[in-house]
């Protein structure tokens, strides 16, 4: 009996051990044999309990006995004794049956743990597919509680596309003794599909078959993944640009990527396995052959080389192609190559070289100079018309950024090597206008413009602009702005009309006429050092200050009845006309100031004169005749008008 504990103690241990493994066929194997010890263990305390049974009845026997012969003192003790032997085994017996008790359902619950607990599924299906009994991680996996699951059908749980797979399966594992395989999906609640490996096998009364169910959802989507980058892959290279092809060191094709159909006219098998050296033009053949011998002698060498390709139709076409040296790659064995038609370069190359010539009598007619600055290494270089735009010499420059900002007036100095800066740092394009001053000491306008090329890390590397000289416009524009400065500060000055200027954001006045000057009493100056406050009431400028901003807003252009207040502090009206301009960059509000206080008296004596006649009517006691310009009679009775 001890022995039989220790073998299951073994077994038991082998099983966890097992189980950690996750190894399914030494856990059924375990599993059957456990069973097979519970089944004889049974069996064993079966024969324990028929054979207590027979000690009991042997000791009702010998009871009779002794009490028959319960008058022979010898025999007595004998069977005394007799009953206390046998009594001992008895209770030997009895703690033997229920040790084996014990152990039997210790070794049942462990079957019971090792099935529900195994990482795999596990079915026991019916020829119609029907689930018989299932562990929990089958359960799990159909996304359901076990008890709901028992005598449903497992096809259900299998979707449209694998149903047929699921059921083949079935018919194959009842009809063969030996294991079947196959893969389906399943239909779960969640949005991801779940994909399992079903391995079934039928039992001995062919009744019923065990399924193990493993779950290769990852597998199957890396499958997939795999699948979909393998596609892409041979998507994108068969519509890239770039040719990709492997020639050996023997110089035969080893491959050619399909997009070579399109660019050349080739099909891949059409030059796989042939002489790789026939597509090259014969006057290239030597220079490139040279470039390949020496692309071999050191390994993940590359090289680029450009030559005629041979197209399918005999044609040839400029190609660039660049060789990398894999032959120590096991997956490549040969030189790696990636070639595109370069025939639209070449011709743009042609085409930039004819506009270059064409831009160069361009600028020469034109007057511009062009300049090239390389910011990284300070080289500045410049064409012959810009040495005569600021009048020197090539031997007088020096080819640095320092003699360009030799050659500007003092006052434009500064800011123009900040707007140079500015534009490096990509924060504003350069296009300005300075002045420079020539050996003869004579000032001349510059219009410049530029563009900063950056590289990937935006990194400014150089800088190539443009310079014309506008001395001539420039002039021509400040006596023209001379003349028309000089005839509205006529009109200005002139004007019955007090004008003033006065900026919006600070309200400071900038200009007053003389009309306005003597309007308020003040002398320009002393306007130029006030703000708006200072020329009217303090009591109405708030209101004052409210239709200022909606004239600055743009809302309206002209503001009636405001108070101003002279500088004798004697209080007038005035209505406001306004209009914009700009000063230095900032905006400014022009107004046209109109004294209305006259006006403004007579209309006040009006409403009180018809205030007293109003009065006066109501008083009286008979009808008042009144009649209009338009002789339209107005009769008013019992204080009613009646027309």
């Amino acid at each position: 009996m001890k022995n039989t504990d220790n073998q299951s103690a073994t077994l038991r241990q082998k099983a966890e051990e097992l189980l950690k493994k996750k190894s399914e066929a030494k856990i059924l194997e375990l599993i059957e044999e456990l069973a097979f010890q519970n089944e004889e263990k049974a069996k064993r305390a079966d024969e324990l309990l028929i054979a207590n049974k027979e000690l009991v009845f042997q000791n009702e026997e010998k009871a009779k006995r002794a009490d028959e012969l319960g008058n022979a003192n010898a025999n007595a003790l004998k069977l005394t004794h007799e009953l206390e032997v046998h009594q001992i085994e008895l209770e030997t017996l009895n703690i033997e049956l229920i040790q084996a008790k014990e152990q039997a359902e210790f070794a049942s619950k462990k079957y019971s743990e090792l099935y529900d607990l195994a990482p795999t599924g596990h079915l026991t299906l019916s020829k119609e597919g029907k689930i018989i009994e299932l562990n929990l991680t089958g359960a799990a996996m159909l996304g359901k509680e076990r008890s709901l699951l028992k005598n449903s059908m497992f096809g259900f749980f299998v979707s449209n596309d694998t149903k047929a797979t699921f059921n083949s399966f079935l018919e194959k594992t009842f009809n063969s003794k030996a294991r079947e395989s196959c893969d389906v999906t399943l239909l779960t609640s969640s949005s991801t599909p779940v994909y399992i490996h079903l391995t079934g096998i039928v039992t001995e009364n062919r009744e019923q078959c065990h399924v193990t169910i493993v779950d290769i959802t990852d597998r199957k989507l890396a499958e997939l993944a795999l699948q979909q980058i393998e596609a892409r892959h041979s998507s994108m290279i068969s519509n890239i640009s770039d040719v990709i092809g492997i020639i050996g060191i023997d110089g035969f094709m080893k491959y050619k990527s399909p997009n070579i159909e399109k660019w050349f006219g080739w099909k891949p098998q059409d030059l796989v396995g042939t002489d790789g050296w026939l597509t090259v033009h014969p006057d290239d053949l030597a220079r490139i052959q040279k470039e390949f011998f020496a692309l071999l002698e050191k390994d993940n060498s590359v090289t680029t080389v450009e030559y005629k390709y041979k197209c399918k139709d005999g044609s040839y076409k400029p190609i660039e192609l660049t060789a990398t040296n894999l032959t120590n790659d096991p997956t490549i064995g040969g030189v790696l190559l990636n070639y595109h038609d370069i025939t639209r370069r070449r011709q743009m190359e042609e085409y930039l070289k004819l506009e270059s010539v064409r831009l160069e009598l361009a600028t020469r007619a034109g007057g511009v100079g062009v300049w090239d600055y390389d910011i990284v290494n300070n080289i500045l270089f410049w064409d012959d018309q810009m040495f005569a735009l600021y009048g020197i010499t090539r031997k007088d420059f020096i080819g640095v950024y320092e003699a360009w900002q030799n050659g500007l007036h003092p006052d434009d100095k500064e800011r123009g090597d900040k707007e140079i800066q500015m534009a490096i740092r990509g924060e504003k394009e350069f296009d300005t206008e300075f002045r420079v001053v020539w050996p003869d000491s004579s000032i001349h306008n510059i219009r410049a413009l530029a563009v900063v090329q950056f590289d990937d890390s935006a990194k400014a590397q150089r800088m190539i602009g443009t310079n014309w000289d506008i001395t001539e416009l420039r002039q021509a524009e400040k006596e023209k702005l001379d003349d028309s400065e000089s005839r509205y500060r006529s009109i200005f000055q002139g004007s019955p009309d007090g004008v003033m200027i006065t900026d919006v954001e600070t309200k400071m006045i900038l200009f007053a006429n003389p009309t306005q000057c003597e309007m308020l009493g003040y002398t320009e100056e002393e306007l130029n050092t006030m703000t708006i406050a200072g020329i009217h009431p303090a009591d109405t400028f708030p209101d004052t200050l409210a239709e200022f901003e909606s004239i600055a807003r743009g809302q309206k252009t002209i503001a009636f009845n405001i108070q101003c207040i002279k500088k004798k502090r004697e209080i007038f009206y005035v209505d406001i006309a306004a209009s914009f301009i700009t000063i230095k960059g900032r905006k400014c509000v022009v107004g046209f100031f109109r004294d209305i206080t006259n006006r403004k008296r007579s209309e006040d004596e009006l409403k009180n004169n018809a205030t007293l006649l109003t009065n006066l009517i109501i008083n009286l006691h008979e009808g008042v005749l009144l009649e209009d310009s338009n002789r339209k009679i107005l009769v008013l009775y019992h204080f009613e008008w009646v027309t």
